[in-house]
């Protein structure tokens, strides 16, 4: 998939959010390397208020790049506490997304 087309929503070190108007979904594009936890809240906080703004309910996860979540991150992790806390069971493979993945090696991730 080519993001040259997508418009910039946000950047900062964790990655980037690309609006796909077409598709009416955002794609979030994590770099390599480790994070700070702020800059991962603010970034998901971000991806959070655009899918808010255009009234979309879709993500497009590229996490070819991105490192693993460290302990903090998971802990911090805002979605997998407040579904607990409103009595949504939390998947085996996240908290709402689902691997899409079409061959080994490129885990893609839609919620």
């Amino acid at each position: 998939m080519s993001y040259a087309t997508l418009r910039l929503y946000f950047e900062n070190p964790v990655g980037r959010l690309l609006e796909q108007p077409v598709g009416q979904y955002v794609v979030v594009q994590y770099r390599s390397g480790p994070r700070k936890l702020p800059e991962l809240q603010a970034f998901l906080t971000h991806a959070g208020q655009l899918l808010s703004r255009q009234g979309w309910h879709k993500l497009l996860g590229d996490q070819r790049l991105m490192d693993p979540f460290t302990a903090e991150e998971v802990q911090w992790e805002p979605r997998i506490g407040s579904r607990v806390r409103s009595g949504v069971p939390v998947s085996s493979t996240g908290p709402c997304c689902s691997p899409t993945t079409s061959s080994p090696g490129s885990p893609l991730v839609k919620c």
